[in-house]
């Protein structure tokens, strides 16, 4: 089997979009809240200043708001992927091989290429 141009500009086309859905899915937020999150429990944990009582009341609320936000950004991904798919099928009539493109090492190869050329387009006429 041996990709045709349309299954190479339907990968590239794929690839394209994912980033763009990528971009618009609030990632970032979670992952920074997630950090943050981390950041003060840190704090708390090494803090003489506190005790360990208060330690106990308020690490739980920590653990629930990092529980979240891997739950949030688990569903972004799911998301993502459930997209990548829809797209795969979508196109899967005029490119049939393009799911077995990506997944080669070529295809993988241009499509990630693809993806970082277009992100960084993205982001000078966007940004």
């Amino acid at each position: 089997m041996m990709p045709t141009p349309a299954d190479w500009i339907a990968a590239l086309l794929i690839c394209c979009l994912a980033v763009e859905l990528f971009a618009r899915l609030p990632m970032r937020r979670a992952v920074q809240t997630m950090t943050d999150c981390g950041c003060q429990a840190a704090h708390i944990l090494g803090s003489r200043a506190v005790s360990d009582h208060w330690k106990e009341k308020v690490m739980p609320v920590y653990a629930l708001r990092m529980a979240l936000q891997t739950a949030s950004l688990a569903g972004a991904f799911l998301l993502l992927a459930g997209m990548v798919a829809a797209m795969l099928l979508v196109t899967a009539p005029i490119a049939p091989h393009v799911a077995s493109l990506l997944a080669s090492l070529d295809g993988g190869v241009a499509g990630s290429l693809g993806a970082m050329v277009y992100y960084g387009a993205r982001c000078r006429l966007v940004d």
